[in-house]
């Protein structure tokens, strides 16, 4: 069984790693964000193996930038 590899940072700025299940996997998109009036390109990030509690997190603002993708 695989198990979640995400460790998203809490409020407090601590990772919230665990030993879950993953329930599929999430990875960053490829993407131009504008930084400091400059476009920075960010290339897509390897796949990660996501639980479904931190998958929960992929619906909050500012995680635009995730695609998750169910396991089969």
């Amino acid at each position: 069984m695989t198990t979640c590899c995400i460790k998203w940072i809490d409020a407090n700025g601590n990772p919230t790693p665990d030993t879950n299940p993953a329930i599929g996997r999430a990875r960053t998109v490829a993407r131009v964000e504008q930084i400091h009036g400059r476009g920075v390109r960010f290339e897509a990030s390897d796949w990660f193996p996501i639980c479904a509690e931190h998958a929960k997190h992929l619906r909050d603002p500012g995680m635009h930038i995730w695609e998750f993708e169910a396991s089969k």
